[in-house]
């Protein structure tokens, strides 16, 4: 890790710790309060503390996510190589699993995977984390209308020249083509998706992740209506020239 990367992981926990702290304050007394004070609060009242809690449930979220932006490196020193299809499948059969558990999801879930995605060389609890994030975003950016509609999405590889790109597509809300390029930055939402839960940092740990590892990030429309994540990196069949560049990140 370089100087810089160590004082912005400092930072980043020195002030997860201190304002973490404060935040559960909020949180606790807050519904303490709205517990405490239940008989004798109006409507209008009781909605303002459930405010306060909610705003600071959130903030602890924003806290926690921050510190986990901070803490992804480029440590290579744990880097493998690893079967991306194995990983892939993995990570579908987890979330499929969990959102099957949910009474309010009745419907299938549709998952093309290409049974050619590279092995690649990396951190491999890092790409469990970004194709986690993409695949928690096509389930949970979907239409909430119909409701025979059903989650397709579509995982494949492509190889050009001496660049390989691996893209996540599906079939969800999809976002405004005038904001893909800001949906990197750590918090930022589009706001086709602001009735749904979430922060906005899901995006950003794979934006990162992909730069750690050498590539780069792209959004695009995906071909089935919703987004397409597509991740390029530089493939010229020498597996060994990779590691060293990785390791000399």
């Amino acid at each position: 890790m370089n100087r810089s990367e160590d004082v912005v992981q400092k930072l980043a926990y020195g002030i997860s710790h201190d304002m973490g702290a404060q935040l559960r304050s909020i949180v606790q007394f807050s519904k303490l309060l709205e517990d405490h004070l239940d008989k004798q609060l109006d409507d209008k009242t009781r909605y303002w503390l459930q405010l306060v809690h909610q705003g600071g449930e959130n903030a602890q979220a924003m806290v926690e996510a921050m510190l986990r932006y901070s803490r992804l490196n480029a440590d290579m020193d744990t880097a493998t190589h690893f079967s991306l299809n194995k990983l892939v499948k993995s990570v579908i059969d987890e979330h499929v699993c969990q959102w099957h558990r949910s009474p309010s999801h009745s419907l299938q879930i549709h998952c093309n995977v290409s049974t050619d995605l590279p092995d690649i060389y990396g951190l491999r609890d890092q790409w469990y984390l970004f194709f986690t994030c993409v695949l928690e975003n096509a389930l949970l950016y979907q239409p909430k209308a119909p409701t025979t509609h059903e989650p397709r999405i579509h995982i494949y590889s492509e190889k050009s020249a001496d660049t390989r790109q691996i893209t996540i597509e599906d079939n969800g809300i999809g976002v405004s083509e005038s904001r893909m390029g800001e949906l990197t930055r750590p918090f930022m939402r589009d706001q086709s998706g602001r009735d749904y839960p979430g922060i906005g940092m899901g995006l950003s740990y794979c934006d990162r992740i992909a730069q750690l590892h050498g590539g780069t990030l792209a959004l695009h429309k995906s071909s089935l209506g919703g987004l397409a994540v597509t991740y390029a990196y530089q493939d010229d069949g020498e597996p060994n020239k990779l590691t060293e560049q990785l390791k000399d990140k």
